[in-house]
């Protein structure tokens, strides 16, 4: 009896490149979209193996003399520290049903944005919260310091916002100044105290945020940032940061790349993984307002 063929059985073909590809670009997309510590720090390029990176704080010498002849000064002996940085891997993975990769090739792709996006936002908030705040009380990250744990940041006694806000942010502005950054500064806080400035300046149809923004001088950009916890883990801070490449910069041992593999039953398991710090030279460039209250 001749036996009838059964076309494909036990071929099940595993996500097809394009998907691979559609993926990757899904992550890449999200990342771009969700990320603030890269819009602040510049990039630069490690070995991938590299798990300690030593970088060197600037404090400013002593000042200058005025003398008829030029008298001879002590020297400045110790203008840069040597300071080691941790560079961790931040990973996340995912697990894609079988029935939802056919369902990807039958449809659309768009199952596999759930996916993707989800793992790349888990990343990017741990990225973000290692740029932004660093290790804080609740939350271990190898002693790596971020804007609002960097040792020698600016404080700034905070108050209640928007009556305050103003005041705060000069006073701030001044503290940057007195450093040595004159450049307009970033204000980054945590949504629910942006919004305060949302609030409209008495007898005008102008909200605080307009007008911060559109008088020169006084800030170049409002970042709204999740990732923002003082360094005993609390949210009522808010930062204002001159963005210098050459003190404010992150080192990058790989970019976010997604790995996959596959079970007996199909399915397909990624990890989307990075290797990352960021690295602060200066503190005299970030200022720190705390206590923050509405009102």
């Amino acid at each position: 009896m001749k036996m009838r063929s059964i076309g494909n059985v036990g071929r099940d073909e595993m996500l097809t490149q394009f998907q691979v590809q559609y993926v990757d670009s899904k992550i890449v997309e999200a990342m771009g979209e969700l990320t603030v510590g890269r819009k602040l720090f510049a990039p630069r390029s490690i070995p991938v193996g590299k798990k300690v990176y030593t970088y060197y704080n600037e404090s400013d010498m002593s000042p200058a003399v005025i003398t008829m002849g030029g008298n001879t000064q002590a020297g400045d002996v110790t203008m840069y520290d040597d300071n080691d940085v941790r560079v961790p891997a931040i990973s996340k993975d995912m697990f894609i049903q079988w029935r939802d990769i056919q369902a990807s090739r039958e449809d659309a792709p768009n199952l596999l944005d759930r996916y993707a996006r989800n793992a790349a936002k888990q990343v990017i908030e741990e990225e973000d919260k290692l740029m932004i705040t660093g290790e804080y009380t609740g939350w271990g990250a190898y002693n790596i310091q971020g804007l609002a744990t960097k040792t020698g940041r600016l404080p700034v006694a905070g108050g209640a916002w928007p009556t305050n806000a103003q005041a705060n942010i000069n006073t701030a502005r001044a503290a940057l100044e007195a450093a040595g950054f004159y450049d307009e500064p970033v204000l980054i806080a945590r949504p629910a105290i942006a919004k305060y400035l949302d609030t409209f300046v008495a007898g005008t149809a102008v909200t605080y945020r307009q007008a911060f923004l559109e008088e020169n001088g006084i800030l170049s950009d409002i970042m709204e940032c999740t990732s923002l916890y003082t360094a005993a883990g609390l949210t009522t801070n808010a930062l204002l940061v001159v963005p210098d490449p050459d003190y404010l910069y992150y080192v990058e041992g790989q970019p976010p790349i997604t790995t996959w593999w596959y079970d007996k039953d199909g399915n397909a398991h990624g990890k989307v993984r990075e290797v990352i710090a960021p690295v602060i030279a200066h503190a005299g460039c970030i200022a720190e307002i705390t206590g923050i209250t509405s009102g």
